[in-house]
């Protein structure tokens, strides 16, 4: 299905009918010189001034609604030059400026517009891909379809029957029309592919035969992983050789040296990772055996490392890269995408189980960085459309603006030859059912107390107009337990506890006001840590009741037993390291085996902790984060999956429950949530639940960012019927509770340019936080542990 040397010309010379229905637009355009160029696009500016919307104005320009709405007043505009002579604000400007108000509109209105020429450009060229490739899949036989409003442009499903004898299509057939059905020999004899996969790795065959990179984005659980170690293994069996590199998140770097060990035992694969000292080993190795490794398996951190790293991956000479996860690439304004764009190969294959959101940038930039030679000639204009910023879907939640809307669904279609997505209800008719049940927890009397103070301290910031999101992180925390602030460890205590601990050698030379300081922004369970640690604080440690003082732990007690009596295996997820640390002592108080994987464990020990949870069936809990445990990672032994506390954005939820609920699973799935009463986990869920469209519209950044604002205005839209609330609920003798930070854990270790809360030097505390609402992992915790 190459494309005539006519056509590659022709797609070379295309341009814009973005605002003209004459196709003849974009060749008369091609043959003008710049000056008439630019006379184009000032009339396209003037034509846009004279007729557009001040709502679409906004959205173009970025301007005030002030400004869009006086200039809707004054047209019409009979030049452009005309229009650069007005300024369009209600009063005059008290300093003089360099440019009316009409000139910066003008020109910003001049450099979008040109922008979304240029994506209406690219639209053309994939869309010659698009039929050719569409109708090359349409003779093998299979269906070729997309479901509206969702990003699955080329959706494949069978015509026939997966347990038909005959397949669905006869051999003869498929050989004539390219396709082939036959299992690459280079995978194990005891794997048995899909048809799905089948149709998978031919459709990654076709892309790769015409030289387009491409996204297989596949739903979580259908095996892209088997997929792409059998297009690899075709590739070898076709005589094209490596060496190929795989890009992973660290905590799935040992699960594909694993897959790759199990489906293709007779491939050479090699990971790249560990110590600086080591990699420097590694390169020497791998540089004099680059003829006869197959793949090199490294993580995205090392990837887009030191320039050692860099050098080494940069001038290898991969066929093929493969980049896990990789909506991890959906800004191309990032440093990871700058680095990894450096890295050469004929063919690039991103894996993603997350829906590709209807956002232009990550659309873009997604296209970009699987097709770059495609956007040399376009990158500048394109950077006026990524630049916009959506002020009027913040002020208008039901707006979509016009022009937006418009590059958004041709960047749609402009993607469509080069995704590939199935879905389970689509391909896996015999995959056991997965039920979801809510589990309603009450606040425990501790708990409302610290729930309430932290609804007053919202309302206070509110009034102030103070940003509230570090008060709904509160609120998540006091839904969870009181354990997460400082609550029993009052200020007497502290101060004893201050004094006291100077009899150890490590403090006796301190000072107690110091030490005082820093026990003030410990929470309790890091206090406890503490009195646990030093022999002069001891008899200050918390009792077992404490660990259990919280609503979602004793609904955690009554679920726990019926399951692991029926040799059930669970799945439990939390955002937080602290809840894990919590969760690991209520377990142990339990008498409850469990192992613990989280973003701070060891890449090269991950692997060991998944299979220990697999062989040993007297383990039957595995607490993970939700971010770190959530990508990558295959548990088909558990049955069951408890999510602790809940993200706000969906998908990290459905990423977890996709560990368990997945290709090679034989038992029906139950997924828990724990949901404390009347607290912001109600709202949440029901955000998650009814997704506001935010899924449709946004990245996943977005959806948390538009999640926060969205249940902020739910928790204090109506703050005097709230303050009465609180007023009722508080008592004058209540214990003083401390705001204290909580980390919440991520997919990566901590990297060197995450801040650290400043303390004294004399206790402290493991915590890092980031700038942002959502806080990062507390990285030196155990990875395995076993209570018997």
């Amino acid at each position: 299905i190459n494309l005539s040397d006519e056509e590659q010309e022709e797609e070379e010379e295309v341009l814009n009918d973005e605002f003209s229905d004459d196709s003849d637009v974009a060749e008369e355009e091609s043959a003008v010189v710049t000056s008439s160029i630019d006379e184009y696009y000032e009339q396209k500016t003037l034509e846009f001034m004279n007729s557009a919307e001040d709502r679409d104005i906004v959205d173009v320009t970025t301007c005030t609604f002030e400004i869009a709405k006086n200039i809707v007043k004054k047209r019409p505009f009979r030049s452009i030059n005309q229009f650069e002579s007005f300024n369009f604000r209600d009063e005059e400007p008290t300093r003089r400026r360099n440019k009316t108000d009409g000139e910066i509109v003008s020109q910003k209105a001049n450099l979008v517009l040109r922008g979304y020429a240029a994506v209406d450009s690219l639209v053309k060229q994939c869309n010659k891909y698009s039929e050719k490739i569409a109708n090359e899949i349409g003779k093998w036989g299979v269906k070729v379809h997309g479901v509206n409003d969702e990003l699955e442009a080329i959706d494949v499903a069978l015509s026939d029957d997966d347990d038909g004898d005959e397949g669905f299509m006869q051999s003869k057939k498929s050989k004539r029309n390219g396709y082939f059905k036959e299992k690459p020999k280079y995978l194990a004899n005891d794997v048995d592919l899909k048809n799905y996969q089948q149709v998978g790795i031919n459709w990654l065959s076709l892309l790769y035969k015409n030289n387009l990179s491409c996204i297989l984005a596949d739903e979580m659980g259908l095996g892209k992983t088997c997929q792409v170690i059998a297009f690899l293994s075709h590739l070898k069996e076709t005589g094209i050789q490596g060496p190929h590199l795989v890009v992973v998140p660290s905590s799935t770097l040992e699960n594909w040296m694993r897959e790759f060990r199990k489906f293709a035992p007779a491939f050479v694969v090699e990971p790249y990772y560990g110590s600086q000292s080591e990699r420097e080993e590694m390169r020497e190795i791998l540089t004099s055996r680059l003829d006869e490794i197959d793949v090199i398996v490294t993580t995205y951190n090392l990837a887009t490392g030191n320039k050692d790293d860099a050098s080494f991956l940069k001038h290898a000479g991969f066929n093929v890269i493969v980049y896990d996860e990789g909506h991890m690439l959906k800004n191309s304004s990032t440093d990871r995408f700058q680095k990894l764009m450096k890295i050469k190969a004929k063919f690039r294959l991103l894996l993603t189980g997350t829906p590709l959101q209807n956002n232009l940038r990550e659309l873009m930039s997604l296209l970009e960085f699987i097709l770059p030679t495609m956007f040399i000639s376009k990158k500048e204009d394109l950077k006026y459309v990524f630049s916009q910023k959506a002020s009027t879907y913040d002020n208008n939640p039901g707006y979509n603006p016009l022009l937006s809307e418009r590059a958004i669904s041709k960047a749609k279609k402009m993607m469509a030859p080069f995704i590939l997505r199935r879905r389970k209800d689509q391909v896996l008719q015999h995959l056991p059912p997965k039920v979801n049940e809510i589990e309603t927890c009450e606040l425990f009397e501790t708990q409302s107390v610290v729930y309430k103070r932290e609804i007053q301290r919202g309302i206070e910031l509110k009034e102030k107009k103070n940003k509230t999101a570090n008060v709904l992180m509160g609120l998540r925390k006091a839904s969870i337990h009181p354990l997460l602030f400082r609550y029993v460890y009052t200020d007497d205590i502290l101060k004893k506890m201050s004094k006291e601990i100077m009899k150890e050698p490590v403090y006796c030379d301190a000072n107690q006001q110091y030490i005082y300081e820093d026990m003030e922004i410990m929470t309790d369970f890091e206090l406890n840590k503490l009195c646990e640690q030093f022999p002069s604080i001891h008899k200050y440690a918390l009792k077992s009741e404490d660990f259990l003082n919280s609503g979602k732990v004793e609904q955690l007690g009554k679920i726990l037993p019926d399951i692991i009596a029926k040799d059930g295996k669970i799945l439990i997820f939390s955002l937080f390291t602290q809840v894990l640390d919590i969760l690991e002592r209520v377990l142990s108080e339990w008498s409850i085996k469990f192992l613990r994987l989280d973003g701070g464990t060891s890449v090269d020990i991950r692997q060991d902790i998944i299979d220990k949870f697999y062989e040993e069936k007297t383990i039957p809990v595995f607490l993970l984060s939700t971010k770190a445990g959530g990508f990558g990672i295959n548990l088909v032994c558990a049955n069951t999956v408890i999510i602790f506390d809940q993200s706000f954005n969906p998908h990290d939820d459905k990423q977890a429950e996709d560990r368990a609920h997945r290709v090679g699973q034989v038992n029906p799935v139950k997924v828990i949530r724990l949901i404390t009463k009347g607290t912001i986990e109600e709202n949440m869920y029901q955000l998650a639940k009814n997704k506001l469209e935010l899924d449709k519209s946004m990245s996943g950044e977005q959806i948390e960012t538009k999640a926060v604002s969205y249940i902020e205005q739910m928790i204090f839209e109506d703050k005097d019927v709230l303050k009465g609330k609180v007023e009722m609920g508080s008592s004058t003798a209540t214990p003083k509770v401390e705001e204290v930070e909580v980390l919440e854990d991520t997919p990566e270790s901590v990297s060197k340019d995450e801040v650290k809360t400043e303390v004294k030097p004399e206790i402290k505390p493991e915590v890092k936080k980031d700038d942002d609402v959502e806080m990062i992992e507390d990285s030196n915790q155990n990875s395995v542990i076993e209570i018997n």
